[in-house]
């Protein structure tokens, strides 16, 4: 995903990162201010896991995130 679709989808990853990971509170977000590594960096305090599983486990919520953006703009005629 690339970072303008990143920032596109900034609450939608939010949503699921605060459903997936739920000590990430409303003020761990707004510090993050759309900056995807911040977030990382804030998994990585919060849960202590590697960078790596941090990323990973956001790059799967974005891909997720795109299949059902990108599937919607197809069943209703948007972009293709």
């Amino acid at each position: 995903m690339t970072l303008n679709e990143v920032e596109g989808h900034w609450h939608q990853l939010v949503g699921a990162a605060k459903k997936r990971w739920a000590r990430l509170t409303d003020d761990d977000v707004a510090e993050c201010e759309g900056n995807r590594n911040v977030l990382i960096s804030k998994l990585q305090q919060l849960y202590e896991v590697s960078t790596q599983d941090a990323e990973r486990e956001i790059e799967e919520m974005e891909s997720r995130i795109k299949q059902v953006s990108e599937g919607g703009r197809r069943h209703y005629g948007g972009d293709e």
